[in-house]
């Protein structure tokens, strides 16, 4: 039932996060990590949703596409070896150039290394190698790609974005995190809508 797998997911992330510290592998230190808790682990992973789909959005802003939808949200029904929060992003796509799709396209995964402080040479360009699966289908028909083969010119989008996004540099770093944090505060609303609208229902007299 969705219940059982939502918690089955909570006990095999705390699982992997709860490494023990100084922890060693013949008698050398390996690496030191800190346990997270479930709620520490289901906000790290919506932070990393809202930098994703703040990437799209800040993106496609500066490219003069218009957004018609965005946000972040709560994936209740999750398997197992799924995200526990999602999101998308809907805007303009008629008479879009080539171009801009490709880099509307990669701005969500771009984002999230820049939120890394990954470095472009040996993290983002890198990154297709080991993790084509960070980009959605919807993404990659987007970028005009197949999926997990991205083209020279996908590449070359990339490393357009990284220059708008990255930390150091960027133009659009301080927007993204603007934005990434409206969609933050966006989903704590809907949420609390919900739940809202949920105790009203139960409350509710029977007719």
């Amino acid at each position: 039932d969705p219940l059982r797998r939502l918690n089955q997911k909570i006990l095999m992330n705390w699982l992997v996060s709860s490494v023990l510290q100084n922890c060693t592998v013949g008698g050398a230190i390996v690496e030191e990590k800190t346990v997270l808790t479930p709620s520490q682990i289901s906000a790290r992973e919506r932070r990393h949703a809202a930098v994703h789909e703040a990437g799209h959005v800040v993106v496609a802003r500066h490219l003069g596409l218009r957004i018609l939808e965005a946000g972040v949200r709560k994936n209740d029904l999750q398997e197992l070896d799924e995200k526990e929060w999602i999101g998308s992003v809907q805007c303009q796509t008629e008479g879009v150039a080539a171009r801009k799709r490709r880099m509307v396209a990669v701005a969500g995964v771009v984002a999230e290394a820049c939120w890394e402080g990954e470095e472009y040479c040996h993290g983002v360009y890198e990154f297709f190698d080991t993790n084509p699966e960070k980009m959605s289908p919807s993404d990659w028909d987007f970028s005009g790609c197949p999926c997990g083969k991205p083209s020279e010119q996908l590449f070359d989008a990339m490393k357009q974005v990284f220059e708008l996004l990255n930390s150091e540099t960027g133009g659009l770093w301080n927007a993204l995190l603007v934005e990434a944090r409206r969609l933050i505060v966006q989903s704590r609303l809907d949420a609390d809508l919900s739940v809202h609208s949920m105790e009203a229902e139960t409350s509710s007299p029977a007719p």
